[in-house]
């Protein structure tokens, strides 16, 4: 049987200077029946206010309860390169609700 562990926690590097969205798309399949459920996070950083917000949209019957999302803010010296960032400006929590938090330095 073919099993995959839940991407947990997820990176995102902000890079300042413009305001940016993204939706990050999510599937599982249940094999015994077959049906497939969709994820769906839509996340959005107002770059004037260091505002990230994320909207969760989910099917309850396979999501990840709670999810982590460790954030940077890239700099001169911060996430420019491929490595995982070890130290993150903000580790941030959803449990299914939409949010929103301040990022930053």
């Amino acid at each position: 049987m073919l099993s995959k562990k839940p991407a947990d926690p997820l990176e995102i590097r902000i890079y300042p200077g413009a305001n940016g969205e993204f939706i990050l798309y999510e599937t599982k399949t249940t094999i015994i029946t077959m049906k497939r459920h969709f994820f769906y996070n839509c996340i959005s950083m107002d770059n004037a206010s260091r505002q990230l917000t994320i909207v969760n949209v989910r099917d309850l019957s396979g999501m990840l309860e709670k999810r982590s999302f460790q954030i940077t803010l890239v700099g001169k010296s911060k996430g420019t390169d491929i490595e995982v960032i070890k130290s993150p400006d903000k580790v941030y929590y959803i449990t299914g609700k939409n949010t929103s938090c301040k990022v930053e330095k």
